[in-house]
């Protein structure tokens, strides 16, 4: 089923104010901490070692194996990239993959599930939105978390939807007025740590 976007309810003006595209993937580096996408948008030699970071995460393909088959599942299409003007995003998608009768987003962690992966969770509900874009009638996103062997569906609900836009809106507001002021516990562990303190 195809949830409608109401733009003025969420997003950050209208996709001509939208300047730059962000990654889908800087949705899930946000709640690890807001200041990633800040930072990776706004500096052109991080922005290349991000991107080359994410060109060369290849995905396991016995990783992608046992998802399928823990599945009982058919690949139907793989990196797949798109985008979605209007809500200002593009990726790549893992794959798109058919499940009895209905079409899923395959996205796979190569880590344990853990309820607090929130990123995941949103990262998810944004390739599903662009895979639709794309031409897919997808109905969810499956994430397969390949440590645990655990298989967790997402669905596009509009509860969703609206955080993902709340997201969405955070990140462009920063771009645009600055990088927020927030000290984390995750400083010590996070890998743009000296990046960060120089801005």
């Amino acid at each position: 089923m195809r949830h409608g976007l109401n733009t003025r309810e969420g997003l950050a003006g209208s996709s001509s104010s939208i300047r730059r595209l962000i990654p889908a993937t800087l949705i899930k580096e946000y709640f690890f901490c807001p200041r990633i996408p800040y930072i990776v948008m706004n500096s052109s030699h991080v922005q290349e070692e991000f991107h080359f970071m994410e060109r060369g995460k290849e995905v396991e393909r016995d990783l992608a194996k046992k998802a399928i088959e823990k599945l009982n599942a058919q690949i139907i299409a793989e990196k797949i990239e798109g985008t979605h003007e209007e809500l200002g995003i593009y990726g790549v998608i893992d794959y798109v993959i058919r499940k009895e009768n209905a079409l899923h987003v395959l996205e796979l962690k190569n880590t344990s599930y853990k309820e607090t992966f929130l990123g995941h969770r949103f990262q998810a509900v944004a390739y599903v939105l662009i895979a639709r874009r794309c031409g897919y009638p997808v109905r969810s996103a499956i994430i397969y978390y390949g440590e645990s062997e655990t298989i967790v569906e997402i669905l596009p609900t509009w509860e969703n939807i609206r955080t993902l836009l709340s997201v969405i809106n955070a990140i462009n507001r920063f771009l645009k007025v600055g990088m927020p002021r927030i000290k984390s516990s995750r400083c010590g562990v996070c890998s743009y740590r000296h990046i960060c303190l120089e801005i």
